[in-house]
């Protein structure tokens, strides 16, 4: 599920949130997202369903599971879109990178979000 992890503790529509607490991006509308990304106040972020979280004001129980990133990354991508992702992204690796390292190391720098943006469109 994407949505967004609270970088610091903050009040929006008479809701708290504290530091890392877990945003559905169902709550926010396309303007409270902006201004609260301009603000730098949350980050992009993206949740296995059923994991639980902080805050529980808008949690929803899906029965359905969603993939995670890494088997996202691997069915929608083919090796060289991710390398060319991570190359633009500034990520360093050797030419003959796998396709499970690649994903790997997207993952581990935080990279994923500019991938699976290019999913939702």
């Amino acid at each position: 599920m994407l949505g967004y992890i609270a970088k610091t503790n903050i009040q929006h529509n008479g809701i708290s949130y504290k530091k890392n607490d877990f945003i559905s991006n169902e709550v926010l509308d396309e303007q409270s997202e902006k201004r609260l990304l301009f603000l730098n106040v949350i980050q992009k972020s993206y949740k296995e369903v059923g994991t639980v979280s902080n805050n529980e004001n808008y949690s929803t129980q899906k029965e359905e599971k969603e993939e995670s990133v890494e088997e996202t990354l691997d069915l929608n991508f083919e090796p060289e879109e991710l390398k060319a992702g991570a190359k633009e992204l500034g990520l360093e690796f050797a030419g003959n990178i796998s396709k499970k390292k690649i994903i790997a190391l997207i993952i581990e720098n935080d990279k994923s979000a500019y991938f699976l943006d290019q999913l939702e469109d």
